[in-house]
C-alpha cells in the first residue's frame, strides 16, 4: 500500500527535467528516512517507538497524495447521486427492527 501511495504521488510532481528528479528523490529521501526510523524501533524491539514511527511515516506518505489530489482535475469530475435503488432499500430498511428490539 505504501508503494501505491509513492506512486500516486510521483504523479503529483509538475515540474520537468532536473526539478522533478530532484523533488522525486527529496520524497523516497524523506520516505527513506523515515522507514528507516520505523526499522530501528521494531529491531529493537520498542512498540511504542514503532508506533510512532510508523504514524509519522503513513501521515507523510498521506500527504504526498493529498498534495497530489489537491492539484488533480478530481473535482471537476461529475459525480451521480445514489440511484433510485438505493433509496428504495434505504426507505424500505427504516421501518425494520434491529436484534433485540422486541
Amino acid at each position: 500500500m505504501l508503494g501505491d501511495k509513492l506512486r500516486l504521488a510521483q504523479h503529483g510532481l509538475t515540474r520537468s527535467g532536473e526539478g522533478k528528479a530532484r523533488a522525486l528523490a527529496k520524497r523516497f529521501v524523506e520516505t527513506a528516512r523515515r522507514s528507516a526510523k520505523l526499522v530501528r524501533a521494531i529491531e529493537q524491539g520498542n512498540a511504542s517507538a514503532a508506533d510512532v514511527a510508523v504514524r509519522a511515516l503513513n501521515e507523510y506518505v498521506r500527504g504526498q497524495v493529498i498534495d497530489v489530489l489537491k492539484t488533480s482535475e478530481g473535482r471537476d469530475v461529475p459525480l451521480s447521486g445514489p440511484d433510485d435503488r438505493l433509496r428504495d432499500l434505504a426507505s424500505a430498511t427504516r421501518g425494520l427492527k434491529g436484534p433485540g428490539s422486541d
